[in-house]
This record gives structure tokens, C-alpha cells and sequence, in this order.
């Protein structure tokens, strides 16, 4: 998944790979379905979809894959439980 926007990433030129978000999110439950079948471990795609679905759920699913760690930056921090505190 990560190749196809890496010049977007790299350089910030959207022109080339105009690539989603909302994409992006599509792209990554197709690899955490792969990871299900081949029992590999999934815990960095379970991460990283959980990151890009919030930006999807905060109304960012048609911003630019190459905006996504600014829209990330802006997001509030997930809340610890206390036991981790």
C-alpha cells in the first residue's frame, strides 16, 4: 500500500498520486484481512487503521494521504485508561 503514494509523501506532490485518506483506509483493512487469513501479527495495520479512521470519522477522507500527519498532528490523543497512568 505504501508505494503507490510514496512521491505524494516524499514531496508533497499530489499531482502524481492523488491518493485519499479515505483510500488509504480501504487499502489498509485489505491488509489486516490478509494478515487474518495468514495469522500473521496485524498489531502496526490495527494501529495505523485506527489512526486513519479517525482522520476518515473527523471529515478528512478526501484530504491528500500526504496531509495525513498534519491531520494527525491536530488530532487529540486517545484517552489512557487509569491503570496506565
Amino acid at each position: 500500500m505504501i508505494d503507490v503514494p510514496v512521491p505524494a509523501l516524499v514531496t508533497g506532490d499530489v499531482v502524481t498520486v492523488p491518493f485519499f485518506v479515505a483510500n488509504a483506509l480501504k487499502h489498509i483493512g485489505y491488509d489486516q484481512m490478509m494478515a487474518n487469513g495468514s495469522g500473521a501479527s496485524k498489531a502496526i495495520a490495527d494501529g495505523v487503521g485506527s489512526a486513519t479512521a479517525a482522520a476518515v470519522e473527523g471529515g478528512h477522507g478526501r484530504a491528500y494521504i500526504s496531509d495525513l500527519a498534519r491531520l494527525l498532528r491536530k488530532a487529540k490523543p486517545a484517552a489512557r485508561p487509569e491503570n496506565e497512568r
